[in-house]
C-alpha cells in the first residue's frame, strides 16, 4: 500500500503554490477596485446623462412655449429650426420655414441697404437691430431682432413683434408735431425742420 504524505507544522509550502496564491489576491484585489471605481462611473455618467436629458427637455420646453420667435440658422443662412411663435409671426409652418433662407423674411432693398452682420455674429459680438420682416402674405411686421453664435457655430436669433410699440411712438410723434384742435402742424415741427434743414446746409451732398 501507498504511503500518503500529510504536511505537518514542520513541512515547508511549495514556492510555486506560494506563488500562485499572490497571484490570485493581486487579481481579486485589482478586480474588486476596478469593479468599484467602475460601478462609481457608470453611476455618475448615469447622473450626467439624466441631468443633460433634463437640461435638453427644459431648453425644448422654453423654445417652445416662448413668446418671442426663436429661430437657429446655419452661418450661409440656412434656418434648421424654429419656434412656435416664429410660425405664428411669419404665417409661415416649420417645414416651411426650415426649407428657407434668412436672406428671405427681408427685402432685398432693405438687405442692401442694411446687411445681416454676420460678421460681428462671428466676433461673438450679440446683434441687435430693429427691421422689417415679411410674412407669407407679403406684408412687413417691424421686428427687434438680437442674433448671437453659439458654441458651435450656429447663429440663433429671437425675434419679437414690435407693432404696438411702433403705433404708439407713431402716435405720440403725431400728437408731438400737430396742433391737437387744428391737426396741423404745430410750433415743434417747424423748429425740427428748421434744425433739420439747417443741419443740410452746414454738412451738403457733395
Amino acid at each position: 500500500m501507498t504511503d500518503r504524505h500529510v504536511f505537518d507544522a514542520d513541512d515547508t509550502i511549495p514556492n510555486y503554490l506560494i506563488d500562485v496564491s499572490v497571484v490570485l489576491i493581486i487579481i481579486s484585489t485589482l478586480a474588486h477596485y476596478y469593479l468599484r471605481h467602475l460601478n462609481n462611473y457608470v453611476e455618475r455618467i448615469s447622473v450626467e446623462l439624466a441631468e443633460k436629458k433634463t437640461a435638453e427637455q427644459n431648453y425644448r420646453m422654453l423654445f417652445e412655449q416662448a413668446d418671442e420667435g426663436i429661430l437657429i440658422s446655419e452661418p450661409e443662412g440656412k434656418i434648421l429650426l424654429v419656434n412656435d411663435s416664429a410660425c405664428r409671426m411669419s404665417g409661415y409652418n416649420q417645414d416651411e420655414l426650415t426649407a428657407m433662407n434668412v436672406v428671405s423674411l427681408f427685402h432685398d432693398q432693405q438687405l442692401r441697404d442694411e446687411p445681416l452682420r454676420t460678421d460681428l455674429l462671428d466676433q461673438d459680438v450679440v446683434v441687435t437691430r430693429i427691421r422689417n420682416a415679411l410674412t407669407k402674405k407679403g406684408l412687413e411686421i417691424p421686428v427687434e431682432m438680437r442674433s448671437k453664435r453659439l458654441n458651435d457655430g450656429r447663429y440663433q436669433t429671437f425675434f419679437a413683434d414690435i407693432t404696438e410699440e411702433k403705433k404708439k411712438e407713431d402716435e405720440i410723434r403725431y400728437i408731438s408735431f400737430h396742433d391737437r384742435l387744428t391737426n396741423l402742424y404745430n410750433r415743434v415741427f417747424f423748429e425740427e425742420e428748421m434744425r433739420r434743414l439747417d443741419v443740410k446746409r452746414q454738412y451738403p451732398i457733395t
